[in-house]
């Protein structure tokens, strides 16, 4: 999934900045800001190189702001912030339901859509 926010009227200047630092993480498998240090042959130019990504629980976040702390810092708020709504809805949701896979509101999910997380549990023994 790829998610967007600018903040402020001027805020869609800094996207491009942050989507390659984000993108940079993923590629190389860390923080863009240290990968532009240990490894500048593998990193773009530009001055998007000089700031930091982050990645919460899995969730890679780049951030363009006005210094390369202020990055790695907003990065890891939006992070932790987008991590930790996912959590509260899917909580809201296994209350509401109970515990089980987290699909849809209906009863019976498009078999595809099994078929496409099957193995994210095929190994993983179910206790009752």
């Amino acid at each position: 999934m790829l998610a967007a926010v600018t903040i402020g009227p001027d805020g869609h200047r800094f996207l491009p900045n942050a989507a390659a630092k984000a993108a940079g993480h993923r590629r190389l498998g860390r923080n863009y800001g240290e990968a532009v240090l240990v490894d500048p042959h593998l990193c773009g130019s530009g001055g998007f190189r000089y700031g930091h990504s982050a990645e919460v629980r899995g969730v890679i976040v780049g951030a363009s702001s006005q210094s390369p702390d202020q990055d790695l810092f907003e990065a890891g708020q939006l992070a932790r912030d987008f991590v930790n709504a996912i959590a509260a809805h899917h909580l809201s949701w296994e209350e509401s339901r109970g515990p089980g896979d987290w699909f849809s509101d209906t009863d019976a999910p498009h078999p595809g859509h099994r078929e496409m997380v099957d193995f994210f549990t095929a190994d993983i023994p179910v206790h009752a």
